[in-house]
């Protein structure tokens, strides 16, 4: 007598029964809401963005010290400016005499307000670079010893040149600046007041 099918009980599974195995859900052809989507492209970008933020300070890490003295330039920030210059010369006297970082750089933000307006926020692109010769370092190092009493290893050194746009509701003027830059004990940081003059 041949072996009739057997009815399938519900305690057992299909696959067990002998009809079809069951097929695994496929989430690839599932509709995705447009939500769904824009969350997807908001992280993608975001993701995108910081890869060339990274990418850009990895390439043009000199430029920090530049930045961050003119990011603080806009707000009008005499200490964070300072924040561009290795601390120990911050608040100490400079060449000048008795003036400190501190005093030129709350200079430049009454320069910048009476020249370029009160609320004139600055930009600043790269144009020219140059890199300063290992003697050259050499000579700054002990020049920094010698007035300040500290021993640093400045390991690479920059004179940049780059435009700066002032910026106010109803003008607009762009000229050219320079800064000398200095990767001090691993930091990069300015020695000097960025300037119009080389």
């Amino acid at each position: 007598m041949a072996d009739e099918p057997k009815s399938p009980t519900p305690e057992q599974p299909l696959g067990e029964q002998g009809i079809f195995e069951p097929k695994p859900l496929n989430v690839d052809r599932l509709p995705v809401s447009g939500t769904v989507r824009a969350i997807r492209l908001g992280v993608f970008l975001l993701m995108i963005s910081a890869g060339v933020l990274i990418w850009l300070a990895l390439r043009n890490p000199f430029m920090r010290p530049v930045k961050r003295y003119y990011k603080a330039l806009n707000k009008r920030d005499t200490a964070a400016m300072t924040e561009a210059f290795p601390e120990w010369l911050a608040g100490a006297d400079t060449d000048e005499g008795t003036v400190t970082v501190e005093d030129m750089c709350a200079a430049i933000v009454s320069a910048t307000k009476y020249y370029f307006g009160q609320d004139s926020k600055a930009t600043v692109v790269l144009r020219k670079q140059q890199e300063v010769g290992e003697e050259y370092l050499t000579r700054i190092a002990d020049g920094i010893f010698t007035q300040y009493q500290r021993k640093v290893e400045i390991t690479r050194g920059c004179w940049l040149t780059f435009d700066v746009t002032y910026k106010t509701a109803d003008s607009e003027q762009t000229r050219t600046e320079y800064a000398r830059v200095y990767r001090i004990n691993g930091s990069w940081y300015l020695l000097d007041i960025p300037s119009d003059t080389a």
